[in-house]
Parts: structure tokens; C-alpha cells; sequence
């Protein structure tokens, strides 16, 4: 009876065969060998196809996939190795658990499958995030690995971790990055074609859309920023002015003073009239005119509290010698000694929104 059970079971399929079948270059007699093991029991079946679906393995993640494909394999090779004398003393009862393990590797193969496609061929999934910041607002976020972002009003970040782990960040706006060190994945912040390359560092980088030049103001660690030229390397303490075709450091740029408004404050020293208002227009939410070109060509040193926007509109008035009109968040500058026609104070309307404004989190 025992030497009768043992004629009829079939050969094992050994790895070689079933990995040249699935990878679409059988040797001859390949396909009769794995046909007949499928024919052995109606679960191989199952985990066959399971198998296929996977697919060949691509060039550059061959190895992993073969390693995988081999492990799987040999499980499958553990199950076709039952006990002889077990089966022999109940051959029914073997039959069943057989059925049993099977389905069992089938369905847990199965529920691998996509794990498997994910992490084996084609690495961990990307990661995308974006963010957004209106008038008058600022939020501060962490990232998904890790590094924390404050973004300043009308500033817009999208943030990417691809496959193999690089970082980078769109940014249109400003934002001050405390970057989560990396050393075999860098971080890199685009602002059009300019990008701002670092391992684990804390900078500020400032690109509005009227903006003629890239700011790149570093506080701790070092940066290598460029366009479509030679990067520049900045260190803590150092600033950097960069256009598409140059990149300066500017020595008269106290990185402080373009990183306070992190800190409450919005500092300006010699800085054009016509940057100044931008700048208030955005962290306060009103959107300043100037009834007299003179204005615009000035240059003035202030300090404002962001807290502070009532403050904030004496203090304009003072440094500029103005009167102001309000109609509605449009705020109209006139000098004082402008005698075209009386001018009317009324109380302004601050205009900050609250609501923060997270997209596609």
C-alpha cells in the first residue's frame, strides 16, 4: 500500500523550473513539468497565477525579485514534502491537511502580492502633501519626514517624497525650513528654476511671484543653492540673493532680520517704500496705494509687530509723514502737505483671515 501511495505522487518542482516558467524562458520539458505539478492538486493552481501576476523582475530590481521568488518557492516546495508515514497510516487524513496548507498559502500569498509589487520591485509609495497660506496668515506644519515649515502669508508649498526617499519641496512664497537630517536623502527646495540643496539645516528662503531675486537667508548648518549656474555654498549666517543666471552673497543681508517675522516681528532696514507696504499688505490683509510716486523711490528702517496691525498703521503713517483712507481693506497713502482735497480718516477694517489652509493633506 505504501509503495503503491509513493508511485503516484508526482516529482517536486524544483525552483529552477518555476522560475524560468514565470519569467517567460522555459527550457524544454518546463511546461510539462509545471503542468503536471498543477495537475498534483487544485490549490497550485491558485499560487501559479498568483505568481504570474507578479511579473518578470525589471533590471535594476532583478536580484530582489529572484531572492523573493526563491523564498516563496521554497514554501511552496515545504509543503509538497508531507510526512510519507503519516500519509501511509492515514492517507485521507494527509490529503486534507495538505488541501488545508494550501489554501492557506494561497490566500496568504495572495494577500502578499501587492506587498510585495510595492516594496520589492518598485520601492516604498511616494508621499505628497501640499500646503497653503492666504492673506494676512501664517501656519506652521511638519512634514512627513519629519522637518517643520513655517510658511508666511500668500505662500504656497508642495511637498514630495518620491520612491527611493529624496525630499524636495515647491515653493512660491516664503517659508522657513527646519529640515530633518538626511544624509542619504537630501532636501531640496525649488523656486523656479533656483534650488536650495540640504542635508539637515534651518533657513529661510523667500520667492514671491514680483519678487526679482531668490532670498536664501541661513541660520544653522549650510546650503548649496544655484540656478543655471555654479551653486553657491552659504553657512550659517550668510545670505543669498539668486536669479536665474547668478548668484551673489549679499554681506549687508542680516539673516536675523529676514528670519524675525518667525519670531513676531517684521523688521525692515533701508528698505524701498514700495517692498515695505508689499511685504504689510500680506501680514496684515490690506492692500496699500500711494497717491504720490515721490513715495515709491524713499527708503526706511521700522520695526512692526505682526500682532499688532492697528499698531501697525500708526506706525506707517509716522515713518512716511502720510494721511491714510480706507475703503474697505484698500488703503490709500497721501502725503500730508497734499492739499488736492481734505482727506477723511475712518476706522480701519483689519482683514486677516483665521481659517488656516491646508490642501491636499
Amino acid at each position: 500500500m505504501s509503495s503503491d501511495t509513493d508511485s503516484s505522487m508526482p516529482e517536486p518542482l524544483s525552483t529552477a523550473v518555476l522560475d524560468r516558467v514565470l519569467s517567460g524562458h522555459p527550457a524544454s520539458g518546463d511546461a510539462e513539468r509545471v503542468a503536471a505539478w498543477l495537475a498534483g492538486a487544485p490549490e497550485r493552481e491558485a499560487i501559479f497565477s498568483a505568481l504570474r501576476g507578479v511579473g518578470p523582475a525589471t533590471a535594476d530590481t532583478r536580484h530582489d525579485a529572484e531572492v523573493a521568488l526563491q523564498q516563496l518557492t521554497k514554501r511552496l516546495q515545504a509543503l509538497e514534502s508531507p510526512n510519507r508515514t503519516a500519509r501511509t497510516i492515514n492517507r485521507t487524513e494527509s490529503r486534507s491537511w495538505r488541501v488545508a496548507l494550501g489554501a492557506v498559502a494561497v490566500l496568504g500569498f495572495i494577500a502578499l502580492v501587492p506587498i510585495f509589487r510595492t516594496f520589492v520591485r518598485h520601492g516604498p509609495p511616494p508621499i505628497t502633501r501640499m500646503y497653503a497660506t492666504s492673506r494676512g496668515q501664517q501656519v506652521a506644519v511638519d512634514l512627513p519626514d519629519g522637518s517643520h515649515v513655517m510658511l508666511a502669508p500668500e505662500t504656497q508649498l508642495r511637498f514630495v517624497r518620491d520612491a527611493r526617499g529624496a525630499r524636495s519641496v515647491d515653493l512660491v512664497g516664503e517659508a522657513f525650513f527646519s529640515v530633518a537630517p538626511g544624509a542619504t536623502h537630501p532636501f531640496v527646495v525649488r523656486t523656479g528654476v533656483v534650488a536650495t540643496r540640504v542635508l539637515g539645516t534651518a533657513f529661510d528662503v523667500r520667492a514671491y511671484p514680483d519678487d526679482r531675486v531668490t532670498r536664501v537667508s541661513v541660520t544653522t548648518g549650510r546650503v548649496s543653492v544655484g540656478g543655471h549656474m555654479t551653486p553657491v555654498i552659504l553657512t550659517a549666517g550668510m545670505a543669498g540673493r539668486i536669479t536665474d543666471s547668478s548668484a551673489t552673497i549679499s554681506v549687508g543681508d542680516d539673516p536675523a532680520l529676514a528670519t524675525s517675522w518667525t519670531q513676531g516681528r517684521l523688521v525692515f532696514r533701508n528698505t524701498p517704500v514700495g517692498a515695505m507696504l508689499a511685504t504689510l499688505g500680506r501680514w496684515y490683509g490690506y492692500e496699500f496705494r500711494l497717491s504720490d510716486t515721490v513715495l515709491t523711490s524713499s527708503h526706511v528702517s521700522a520695526v512692526f509687530d505682526i500682532r499688532q496691525p492697528m499698531q501697525a498703521l500708526k506706525t506707517v503713517k509716522a515713518v512716511l509723514g502720510v494721511s491714510m483712507t480706507f475703503d474697505g481693506n484698500v488703503v490709500t497713502l497721501r502725503p500730508k502737505h497734499d492739499q488736492r482735497g481734505a482727506v477723511r480718516e475712518t476706522q480701519p477694517r483689519p482683514a486677516r483671515d483665521n481659517p488656516e489652509s491646508e490642501v491636499g493633506k
